[in-house]
């Protein structure tokens, strides 16, 4: 029998800090933190969980996606694009079948940047 699972170790994305304080065992920790000047995208500390079968360790993140930090400038472009873009949509000058991936793309980034 395993005892002693752990999850592997995490490191940091750019302009992003981890603390782990008490390690890397399951049911333990880690704080994450962002530069002066980022926003973070996500949760501000992930668990270290058991897998199902108990054999290693799974970082538990929010949403299923690691936590990263961005300059708030991505984020206002971001929004800007995606209201442009319904905005042309609106009056006609561009459709949704004319420019699909443009309107996805648009939505989706200002959906995950928004949540």
């Amino acid at each position: 029998m395993f005892s002693d699972v752990k999850c592997s170790k995490l490191y940091p994305t750019p302009y992003s800090r981890i603390d782990c304080p008490y390690g890397y065992r399951t049911g333990f920790f880690c704080n994450i933190s962002c530069d002066a000047g980022k926003t973070l995208f996500g949760s501000d500390f992930v668990v270290c969980d058991k897998s199902n079968q108990g054999l290693f360790g799974a970082w538990n993140w929010e949403g299923g996606h690691q936590t990263v930090c961005e300059s708030k400038h991505i984020l206002y472009v971001a929004n800007k694009m995606w209201f442009v873009l319904r905005f042309l949509n609106s009056i006609k000058v561009i459709s949704q079948r004319s420019v699909p991936s443009l309107l996805v793309l648009a939505s989706s980034v200002h959906t995950q940047l928004s949540d």
